[in-house]
């Protein structure tokens, strides 16, 4: 059992905010429609008041680059709405997700994907401040990139490949649900 996770951050620190997380599960060697996983995949946005009073850190480059990207991209993870949960409940929602999922595929366990180290240290960071079980054991965490660049032979690619028959245009950029999507998409169905 796998789950690819994405989190979208205030800083590039450990005890950053997290603003948003999009999680969804795959199997290694099946291949997958884009519009599928978007069905399968789990959105929780965090309340950032709540761990700005926690003293989780907000960080100024961090903050600049998202104001180049665009409104959509930003507001979709960062904006309040009524989908915003306490980070307890939000991941309580996270877990809730991986603990049906491994339930309907008559799994024990699983392995974590994400693109780099720094959302595996942010949501442990996260959940030790609340108290909370982290959502998956550090050695259970896997790197999109490196697997990307040793096994698709890309090596000049910095972790991303092709998915044939696939336009990558209709993918949005930083919007949590959409990259786990496409990041499954580039380990299953790339070359």
């Amino acid at each position: 059992m796998n789950f690819m996770i994405d989190i979208e951050t205030c800083d590039n620190e450990s005890t950053a905010i997290v603003a948003s997380v999009a999680i969804v599960d795959f199997n290694l060697g099946k291949k997958y429609e884009f519009n599928d996983l978007l069905k399968s995949t789990k959105f929780v946005k965090f309340n950032i008041h709540e761990q700005k009073s926690m003293g989780r850190t907000v960080g100024h480059e961090t903050m600049a680059w998202w104001k180049k990207q665009s409104p959509e991209v930003f507001n979709y993870s960062f904006l309040p709405d009524i989908n915003v949960l306490s980070v307890s409940d939000g991941l309580k929602e996270i877990k809730k997700y991986m603990y049906d999922k491994m339930m309907e595929h008559g799994k024990k366990s699983c392995m974590m994907w994400a693109r780099g180290n720094l959302d595996s240290m942010c949501l442990d960071s996260l959940s030790r401040y609340y108290n909370i079980k982290p959502i998956a054991p550090f050695n259970m965490w896997m790197d999109v990139r490196t697997v990307i660049t040793c096994m698709k032979d890309s090596a000049t690619s910095f972790g991303y490949c092709n998915v044939p028959n696939f336009d990558d245009s209709i993918v949005i950029k930083h919007k949590p649900d959409h990259d786990v999507c496409f990041d499954v998409m580039q380990i299953c169905n790339g070359e």
